[in-house]
């Protein structure tokens, strides 16, 4: 949106069809579909390794011929698995911003390779956080000169009445309410959540737990043991799981305080900035691009990851301090306006493309 409003023509690449499309065709953009294909689990293994090769030759002569037909004055690759736009925009002799939102530590060799070609093919990195630059660094010495660290921003949308929104989740008034967002998976945390939730009523009866996401497609294993975790610890009412749910702004306005108790280390954490967007503080893992965004003891609390005692000892302390609750989510709202909105967010890119095609400014 910044880039259109600023007076850029933007075209959009994507492998495949989806919701986004609709979007960005909304928006003023011009979408291409199909003409790459990214890095996934099948690519790991045999098979996908031995057809990599002629699979990411195919992808980058395909890109190459989207680039000439386009004409770009700038290509940007907006994620670390897809290399064929960036080895098609080098061969093109286009400046090359590759946006990288990803920490990939495993497999190894393969966060290795692609960091590399990162540092390697790039003009421009951009990063959604230092943990995320750090990364990269480890592997490749080229990356760091070229980098710029520009955090994510999200939009503060008007809150609702929290009364409103909790009649209609049947919640009542005096529930102390803490708030989990985000997909069900290997790391987000989400059995970690719900074992806290059950030291946290065995002491607190009056807290509700709202947990809202899904499994990925094809990945129904996750959300059966996410089930079964909440069956087991017999949580009964105290705890809902909401599946997907489109309006977490309207979660947000019935909560008190956001968990993210992330297992691995996220490369930014947009949970974190959208919750501090709604005045919730935040209770988050120690670790990644979350220990940018919260500021201990501040706006949130950081605990140790993976630390089931740490995260109920942090749930509990603001569960038994309201006051310093609201204080916390005060200040983190500050904070997002201040570091995290997407105004700062678009004005840096536009910084960073100007620069990259300068003196003749943006087209």
């Amino acid at each position: 949106m910044g880039l259109l409003a600023a007076g850029w023509r933007v075209e959009v690449a994507l492998p495949h069809t989806g919701p986004l499309v609709e979007v960005l065709e909304r928006a003023g953009t011009v979408v291409h579909v199909g003409s790459f294909s990214p890095f996934g689990r099948a690519t790991l293994k045999p098979k996908g390794l031995l057809a990599f090769p002629f699979q990411l030759g195919a992808s980058t002569l395909a890109c190459r011929r989207l680039i000439a037909k386009v004409g770009p004055d700038i290509v940007h690759v907006n994620t670390l698995i897809i290399p064929a736009p960036a080895l098609a925009a080098k061969l093109a002799r286009r400046p090359l911003v590759w946006h990288v939102h990803e920490i990939m530590e495993r497999p190894a060799r393969l966060a290795q390779a692609l960091s590399q070609l990162v540092g390697t093919l790039a003009d421009k990195v951009i990063c959604n956080s230092k943990a995320t630059l750090a990364q990269l660094n480890a592997h490749s010495s080229k990356v760091a000169p070229k980098a710029v660290v520009i955090p994510n921003g999200v939009t503060s949308h008007p809150l609702r009445a929290s009364t409103e929104v909790r009649k209609e989740l049947n919640v009542a008034t005096d529930r102390f309410v803490f708030l989990f967002v985000g997909r069900l998976n290997a790391w987000k945390g989400q059995q970690l959540f719900v074992e806290a939730a059950a030291r946290i009523l065995a002491l607190h009866p009056r807290a509700l737990f709202l947990a809202a996401g899904d499994a990925p497609n094809g990945q129904p294993h996750f959300r059966e043991a996410f089930v079964e975790a909440i069956d087991s610890h017999q949580l009964g009412d105290s705890f809902r799981w909401l599946g997907f749910f489109s309006d977490t702004h309207a979660l947000a306005s019935a909560a008190d305080v956001a968990v993210v108790p992330s297992l691995l280390p996220e490369p930014f954490g947009l949970v974190a900035a959208e919750a501090m967007a709604a005045a919730l503080p935040v209770i988050a893992a120690g670790h990644g691009g979350l220990c940018e965004i919260v500021v201990d003891g501040e706006t949130g609390l950081l605990t140790a990851p993976g630390d089931l005692d740490s995260l109920v000892q942090a749930m509990e302390s603001l569960i038994e301090s309201p006051e310093r609750t609201k204080q916390m989510g005060q200040a983190g709202k500050r904070r997002q306006a201040e570091l995290f909105s997407v105004e700062r967010y678009q004005a840096a890119f536009l910084g960073v493309y100007d620069s990259l095609i300068r003196p003749g400014g943006a087209s």
